[in-house]
């Protein structure tokens, strides 16, 4: 860097030297850096976001596939309206009620009360990208023997922003149910803006309005964790994490992971009730949308026994049997040990032997007869299917894709990449101890009885 010497060295005719320091300044007074923004790996940041998840509480919780909300105790949670008694607020039948906010409200009301919300599916994650959390939320006062909790995360695995109750606001990374970060405010630990009004920021956070919270993360095993509120138009960031040179191992196991919010009541808890409210939340990407999962494919009826190089198809027993009515071809899920994997159907065709026109069905949770799943040979993939079931249940709510193929016609249906389905997790007892895959299950109903279905289904896999 240049030195200036003012004992040897002229000034100019206005009185200044040849070299002159610049400081620059954000609008909060604060000493700044001119560049415009870098990603963590010094990339300047001009790359379009894309987004990877949203929701927003329409109208309803009651049956919302996109959330699995586990109760205890007395808890309760419904979207906010004006009705005498919220909890019983019939949105399909709202009378003279109505729905004043999309926001979940979650409500404990005595001690050993909880819920706690996960989202259905996975969150997928892309190495070499930053992904950003955003999560609109009202926290509410903090009271002895409440927590809340909101982040990305499940039993184990994730990070998150915790209300202890002690008065004090903690921001966590726990890794194989271990809590390997926690840092609390109140004893100076975040080193970033505290948002109490003496910040870099000048903002004081309010608990009472809503929030806009904001992660900004990279995975990778080593990458860092931004915490921070997105106030003003601004991400103010309260703490950061950096992980590379300084973690043993990856700072956490997978970064799969749902969104998920708690509210928990205590045992000691002795208060008249507390809330936490919910709205909207999104995660996007850095960079545009790319296909990097691996993609794989299955076919019903196919006879991988014979000797190579045959590969044929069995048509020794017939799939359709009465005509007119919807017999299950094809059906994919998650193996057990895979559930945390994201999943994404890219295409279907479907076809019957002798080309008798067919009426298509993708139906998902039904309920089958006779299913035996099985991998295909394919042991590094997540997904498992079933071919041998030989009847189906299912209501309309269950269906997520129709169409009629016709005599002598078989065009493949592919999946838009932005709306593509993703295979989304389940309870079976409505608790996070029962939690298994949903199952997607190719239907097919002939003009004509007793026909040989054949469909094909492929997807795409980011493990």
């Amino acid at each position: 860097m240049a030195q200036w010497n003012k004992q040897t060295q002229s000034y100019l005719p206005n009185g200044t030297s040849i070299f002159e320091t610049v400081n620059l300044a954000d609008k909060f007074g604060a000493q700044s850096d001119w560049r415009p923004s870098f990603t963590s790996k010094n990339r300047l940041r001009v790359s379009n976001p894309h987004t990877v998840f949203h929701h927003t509480f329409s109208h309803t919780l009651v049956g919302d596939p996109t959330w699995l909300e586990e109760k205890t105790g007395t808890a309760e949670s419904y979207i906010a309206n004006n009705a005498a008694n919220p909890a019983a607020f019939d949105p399909f039948n709202p009378g003279a009620d109505s729905i004043i906010e999309n926001t979940a409200v979650l409500h404990v009301i005595a001690a050993n009360d909880s819920i706690r919300r996960e989202t259905a599916t996975i969150i997928p994650y892309v190495p070499g990208k930053e992904q950003f959390v955003t999560m609109a939320c009202r926290f509410d006062l903090p009271e002895v023997g409440i927590t809340r909790r909101i982040g990305m995360y499940d039993a184990n695995n994730g990070f998150y922003f915790e209300d202890d109750g002690t008065g004090d606001y903690f921001l966590v990374v726990k890794k194989n149910g271990v809590e390997t970060v926690r840092v609390g405010r109140n004893a100076g630990e975040w080193n970033g803006d505290t948002l109490e009004g003496d910040g870099r920021s000048q903002i004081t956070a309010n608990p009472l309005a809503q929030q806009l919270l904001g992660v900004e993360y990279e995975w990778y095993g080593t990458g860092s964790i931004r915490f921070g509120y997105v106030i003003d138009g601004e991400f103010h960031v309260i703490h950061t994490v950096n992980n590379a040179n300084n973690t043993v191992g990856t700072w956490i196991k997978t970064p799969f992971l749902p969104l998920s919010a708690e509210l928990i009541a205590s045992p000691t808890y002795a208060g008249s009730g507390a809330y936490f409210y919910l709205s909207s939340t999104s995660v996007i990407s850095e960079g545009e949308y790319e296909e990097v999962g691996q993609v794989h494919t299955v076919i019903n009826k196919l006879d991988y026994t014979s000797s190579a190089p045959a590969v044929e198809i069995d048509s020794s027993g017939n799939n359709i049997g009465a005509a007119n009515t919807f017999f299950p071809i094809l059906t994919m899920r998650l193996k057990d040990v895979a559930k945390q994997s994201a999943v994404k159907l890219r295409g279907i065709q479907a076809a019957t032997t002798d080309n008798t026109t067919v009426f298509l069905l993708i139906v998902r949770n039904a309920t089958l007869t006779g299913a035996t799943f099985a991998d295909q040979g394919e042991l590094y993939s997540a997904v498992e299917v079933d071919e041998d079931a030989t009847d189906m249940s299912f209501t309309k709510d269950d269906i997520i894709y129709s169409a009629t193929i016709l005599s002598g016609t078989s065009v493949p249906v592919l999946f838009d990449r932005d709306v593509g389905y993703q295979l989304k997790r389940k309870f079976t007892t409505n608790s996070f101890a029962s939690v298994e895959s949903e199952t997607i299950t190719i239907a097919m109903a002939s003009t004509l009885g007793n026909k040989t279905g054949i469909a094909s289904l492929s997807w795409s896999e980011l493990l």
